[in-house]
C-alpha cells in the first residue's frame, strides 16, 4: 500500500536528519511512526507552499493499524494523516522518539527482563554489526538529559555490569536461560531510579578545581555531565569516599567540586574544559589525562 505524501520541506528535512542519525531509511522511520500511531496524538496543520512530494510504502505488518487510523480520521486524506503523525512524532522528546524507532527491540528486551532470561545481542557501530554479546538484561533506563535509552546488563564476556545503547542493538536472540540479578549490582539498579549515567560511575569520585569560566561551563555543557556530590558529606564521612578527600580549606572553596564520576566519564566530560579545570584527585586520573594531552600535543608538533 502506497501513500502519496505531501509534506513541507522543513519538516521532511528534520525527518531525514532523524533517519540519518539512526542509520535507517526514511520509509522505515515513517513505518515505525505508523506502528506507534495509537500512542500518538496527530498534529494536523496547514502545509506551506514550499513542499515536497514523497511516496511512502506502508508495510504489510502496519496495514491493519493504518486502516484503523483511516477510519478514525476519515475526514482527512491519507497524506494529511501521515503528515500529522510525523509532526506528532517530531514534537516528542528525543528519548521517546528513540523508543518508537526501537519499539520491537525494547519489547523483546523487556520480555527477557520480566522473565529473567539471558539474551544474545548483536551490537552495531555506525549501523554496521560488529559484535555479539551474551548478557543478562537488568533494566532499561533513560539518561538524565532525556536523550538516549540504555540497557543495564551483566555481560558474560566481561563478567561485569555494563551499559548498552538501545539504538546500537540491532538483533536479539532469547536464549531462554534463567538468571538471577547479582547482589553486588542491586545498588546500581536502585540508584538508577533517581540518577543514571551511561558510564556506571557509582562509587567512583573525582575532585576538580575549576576556573571562573569552568564554573560557568557546568551549566552549559550538559552532555555526559557527572553528578555533583556534597563536599560537606565527604568532609564529615571520609571513610565512605576512598577516591577523594576534602580539607576544611577546600570545603570553603567554591571552585573545588567533587563529582561521582568514573575515570572514563571524567575524560569524556572534562577534556573539553582544557585550561579551565585541574583534576586534583585521584592522581591516577590526572596523570592519565595528562598523558593523553601530551600525546595529542606531540602529534600537533609533528604536523607543524
Amino acid at each position: 500500500m502506497r501513500v502519496r505524501l505531501t509534506i513541507d520541506k522543513r519538516m521532511y528535512l528534520l525527518l531525514e536528519e532523524e533517519a540519518e542519525k539512526y542509520s535507517i531509511p526514511v520509509n522505515r522511520l515513517i513505518n515505525q511512526i505508523i506502528s506507534s500511531s495509537e500512542e500518538l496524538e496527530p498534529r494536523f496543520y496547514k502545509i506551506e507552499k514550499d513542499n515536497k512530494v514523497k511516496d511512502v510504502k506502508v508495510n504489510a505488518e502496519n496495514r491493519a493499524i493504518w486502516n484503523k487510523q483511516l477510519r478514525v480520521h476519515g475526514e482527512y486524506s491519507k497524506s494529511e494523516l501521515v503528515r500529522a503523525y510525523i509532526a506528532a512524532y517530531l514534537f516528542l522528546p528525543l528519548f521517546i522518539r528513540e523508543q518508537i524507532i526501537y519499539k520491537n527491540i525494547i519489547e523483546e528486551i523487556q520480555t527477557a527482563i520480566d522473565n529473567n532470561e539471558s539474551i544474545e545481542i548483536s551490537h552495531t557501530k555506525n549501523g554496521i554489526e560488529y559484535e555479539k554479546r551474551i548478557i543478562d538484561p537488568y533494566k532499561i533506563v533513560t539518561t538524565q538529559t532525556e536523550e538516549n535509552n540504555y540497557l543495564i546488563a551483566f555481560c558474560h564476556k566481561r563478567q561485569d555490569i555494563r551499559t548498552f545503547r538501545i539504538s546500537r542493538i540491532s538483533k536479539i536472540k532469547n536464549l531462554h536461560e534463567k538468571f538471577k540479578v547479582k547482589d553486588e549490582y542491586k545498588y546500581i539498579l536502585n540508584k538508577s531510579k533517581e540518577y543514571f549515567d551511561g558510564f556506571l560511575s557509582n562509587g567512583k569520585f573525582v575532585k576538580v578545581e575549576l576556573t571562573e569560566k569552568g564554573i560557568g561551563m557546568l551549566n552549559i555543557v550538559t552532555l555526559n555531565r557527572p553528578l555533583e556530590i556534597s563536599k560537606k558529606s565527604i568532609y564529615e564521612n571520609p571513610d565512605k569516599y576512598q577516591d577523594v578527600s576534602i580539607s576544611e580549606e577546600e570545603l570553603e572553596n567554591d571552585r573545588i567540586k567533587v563529582f561521582e564520576c568514573s575515570p572514563y566519564q571524567c575524560e569524556a566530560y572534562f577534556f573539553q574544559y582544557l585550561e579551565n579545570v585541574l583534576i586534583l584527585e585521584p592522581v591516577s586520573v590526572r596523570e592519565k589525562m595528562h598523558d593523553r594531552l601530551k600525546k595529542g600535543l606531540e602529534k600537533i608538533e609533528i604536523c607543524k
